[in-house]
């Protein structure tokens, strides 16, 4: 059976690095409990989640990842981290499904 591919994306910026690296970190191991998900990429913009997603360029890394079918989870600390945009967050999902 193929491995579930997870790449994990998170939006960085000086108020939030040291608290999401210890959740981020959690998160590692947690996925790592389970023999069918591998972790194939990590991914950082240092920006404010006020930022567009298409304006982050490490989130335009994983969506070609996405667009090439190289990727079937991405994990994030939380949506509310992902983006505040509730436009950009759908427009992504949209595309996650498609």
């Amino acid at each position: 059976m193929d491995k579930c591919r997870v790449v994990i994306y998170v939006p960085l910026n000086e108020q939030t690095k040291v608290k999401h690296f210890e959740k981020i970190e959690s998160m590692e191991k947690e996925i790592q409990n389970y023999p069918e998900y591998e972790i194939i990429g990590k991914f950082f913009d240092e920006c404010s989640t006020t930022i567009p997603l298409n304006d982050r360029p490490e989130f335009q890394k994983v969506m070609e990842k996405v667009n090439t079918l190289a990727v079937d989870m991405i994990a994030t600390v939380s949506m509310k981290y992902f983006s505040r945009s509730v436009e950009d967050t759908m427009a992504a999902v949209k595309t996650f499904q498609e």
